[in-house]
C-alpha cells in the first residue's frame, strides 16, 4: 500500500498543491519570489470575452469585450449556456490562456497554430468547465499547442473538449488533466488527427471523474506516465486506434477510486512501454471487446489492496495474447481475475474445436490467475492451458460429443439414437428424464455448430 500512496501524493499535478508548497518546495524561496512577482504582473494582463453568439473571425475587435487576445491576454468564452458560436482562425494566434466556462464554441483554426503560452505555471493554459452544467469546446482544423490543459475541472460541473471530427487537429499539450474535481471528456476523432502531452491524468479528486476518448485511426501518444482514477474516476476508452503510452500507467490509487481501460475492436489496442500499477487502493477495470491488446513493456504489479477485473469480450484473435507483459507479472494476493468470452457480435462466432486462444502471456515464469471461462454448452467446453508463460484456453467439443473423441459427429448421433426412450443417459440434454425428440433437436443445432 504504502508505494501506491507514495505515488498518488508525488505524482499529483503541480497546479493542485498549496500554492506556498508549491512554489517553495520547486524554486526555492528566492524563485518564488521572482515567480510570484511575475503572476502579479500577469494578473494584470487584459481578460476579454467572446461576446458575439452568432458566430465570427477571432481576429475582429468587434467580436470581443475588450479587443482580440493576444499573446499576454486571456480570451474567454461565457456567454450563454445555450450558444454555440463558430470562431474562425485564420492565421497563427498567440494568446496567454483559454477558458470556455459557459456557451460551447467551436474554433475553426483553418490549418492555422493556436499556441496557448500558460505563463502562469498556477493556472491551466487551457480550462473548460465550471461549477454548474457542462460545457463544450470544439476545435477543428489545424494545430494547438499548449502548456496545460484542464477539462472539468470544479465540482458540480463538467466540461468537454472534442479535438477533430470535421477536420484533423495535431493538438500538444505538456500536461493534460480531464476530471479535476468534476466530470471531464477529452475525445480525439478525426482519422487524420493527433494527440500528444506529457502527462496524462484522469480523475483526481473523489468527486472528479475523467474520459479520455480515442476514436478511429488518429495517433494518441503520452510521453510520460499515465494515471487513470487518482482519488476519482479515470477512464481510457480506445476504439480502433492505438493509445501509446512511453511511461508508466496507474490505476486505481485511491480508496474510492477505479480506473477502467476499455479497448474495442481489433487495432484498439494500448501500448505500455514502462512498467503498469493496477490499483492502490481502488479498483481496476480492464475490458477488451473485439480483439484488441494490452501490451506492457515493463512489469504488472497488482495490489495487495486492489480489485482487478479482467473481461475479454468477443475474443476472437487465438494466435495473440490479449495480456502480454515483457517482464514479471506480480500479483502476490491474486487480485487478478480474468473473465473470457468467446464469441462475436455480428455474426455469432462459435470456435472450431481445437483452436487455442493466448489469453496472457508474460516474459517470466508466472504463476497464474483462476480464468473463468464459458459454461460449457452442447456445442462447446473452454479448458485452460497453463504453461510457465503462457495462459491459454484450448477450444473443445462440448456436451453433444457423447462418445469423448473430441468430435460431435454420427458416431455422437449413434450413441443418442441408442439411447432412445431411457431416463438416465449423458443423452437427456434438457434433463426430462427421457431421451427423445426434444433431446435429438439439441443435438443437430449442436451438430450444426
Amino acid at each position: 500500500m504504502a508505494p501506491f500512496a507514495a505515488r498518488r501524493t508525488a505524482h499529483r499535478p503541480l497546479a493542485h498543491r498549496p500554492l506556498a508548497h508549491r512554489l517553495v518546495v520547486h524554486v526555492g524561496p528566492a524563485a518564488a519570489i521572482a515567480i510570484a512577482l511575475a503572476m502579479f504582473s500577469s494578473a494584470h494582463a487584459d481578460v476579454t470575452n467572446w461576446i458575439d453568439t452568432a458566430g465570427g473571425a477571432f481576429s475582429d475587435p468587434s467580436n470581443w469585450s475588450n479587443g482580440v487576445p493576444g499573446s499576454g491576454d486571456t480570451a474567454v468564452f461565457a456567454i450563454t449556456p445555450t450558444s454555440f458560436p463558430q470562431v474562425i482562425i485564420a492565421g497563427p494566434t498567440t494568446i496567454d490562456r483559454l477558458l470556455a466556462t459557459a456557451s460551447h464554441p467551436t474554433l475553426v483554426l483553418s490549418g492555422q497554430t493556436l499556441s496557448v503560452l500558460g505563463a502562469s505555471p498556477e493556472l491551466p493554459a487551457v480550462e473548460i468547465g465550471d461549477d454548474v452544467g457542462n460545457n463544450t469546446l470544439f476545435i477543428r482544423q489545424g494545430a494547438l499547442v499548449a502548456p496545460s490543459v484542464s477539462v472539468g475541472p470544479l465540482a458540480g460541473g463538467g466540461g468537454t473538449l472534442y479535438l477533430g471530427q470535421l477536420g484533423a487537429v495535431t493538438a500538444t499539450i505538456g500536461s493534460t488533466l480531464v476530471g479535476d474535481q468534476g466530470s471531464g471528456s477529452l475525445f480525439v476523432l478525426s482519422p487524420a488527427s493527433s494527440f500528444t502531452t506529457g502527462e496524462l491524468w484522469l480523475g483526481l479528486a473523489t468527486s472528479g471523474s475523467g474520459v479520455f476518448s480515442s476514436v478511429g485511426n488518429s495517433n494518441t501518444v503520452v510521453t510520460g506516465d499515465a494515471h487513470v482514477g487518482i482519488d476519482g474516476i479515470g477512464r481510457i476508452w480506445t476504439t480502433n486506434h492505438d493509445v501509446h503510452i512511453e511511461g508508466d500507467l496507474y490505476t486505481g490509487a485511491g480508496p474510492a477510486s477505479e480506473g477502467e481501460l476499455r479497448l474495442q475492436q481489433d487495432g484498439g489496442d494500448l501500448v505500455v512501454d514502462g512498467s503498469a500499477f493496477f490499483g492502490g487502493e481502488g479498483l481496476t477495470t480492464v475490458s477488451m471487446t473485439d480483439g484488441p491488446h494490452l501490451v506492457i513493456g515493463g512489469d504488472l504489479t497488482v495490489a495487495s489492496t486492489a480489485t482487478v477485473d479482467l473481461k475479454l469480450w468477443n475474443h476472437t484473435v487465438p494466435a495473440e495474447p490479449a495480456l502480454s507483459v515483457a517482464g514479471s507479472i506480480v500479483d502476490p494476493e491474486g487480485h487478478l481475475q480474468p473473465r473470457l468470452k468467446i464469441s462475436g457480435s455480428t455474426p455469432v462466432f462459435t470456435p472450431p474445436i481445437g483452436s487455442v486462444y493466448a489469453v496472457i502471456a508474460s516474459g517470466t515464469p508466472t504463476k497464474w490467475p483462476e480464468l473463468q471461462v464459458p459454461a460449457i454448452s452442447l456445442a462447446r467446453r473452454y479448458v485452460p492451458v497453463e504453461t510457465p508463460t503462457l495462459l491459454a484456453v484450448e477450444v473443445q467439443a462440448g456436451l453433444a460429443d457423447l462418445n469423448g473423441d473430441n468430435a460431435i459427429d454420427q458416431a455422437d448421433l449413434d450413441v443418442l439414437l441408442g439411447a432412445w426412450g431411457r431416463g438416465s443417459s449423458p443423452a437427456d440434454f434438457n434433463g426430462d428424464g427421457t431421451v427423445d425428440g426434444a433431446d435429438l433437436g439439441m443435438f443437430l443445432s449442436a451438430l450444426g455448430v
